[in-house]
C-alpha cells in the first residue's frame, strides 16, 4: 500500500504467506526514488519495479525524491 501526506510518501510492501513470490509493481503513479526504511538501500521505483519477496517478508520504503 502506499501512503501520502502532503509531501511525505511510504510505500509497504507486505508477503503474509508461506510462499516465496516475485512482484512487479504496475501502478506507474508510484515513482521516485525510495528508501528501505530499515537498510537505508535506496530504489528507483522508476526503474527497478520488481521485488524479491521472501515467505513472510515485508519492505518499508519512504520516498527521498
Amino acid at each position: 500500500f502506499l501512503c501520502k501526506y502532503e509531501a511525505s510518501e511510504v510505500l509497504v510492501f507486505l508477503n503474509l504467506s508461506d510462499h516465496y513470490y516475485w512482484m512487479h509493481l504496475q501502478d506507474h503513479m508510484v515513482e521516485g526514488v525510495f528508501r528501505n526504511a530499515f537498510t537505508q538501500q535506496l530504489n528507483d521505483i522508476t526503474k527497478n519495479r520488481y521485488f524479491e519477496m521472501h515467505p513472510w517478508d515485508f519492505y518499508v520504503y519512504e520516498k527521498t525524491r
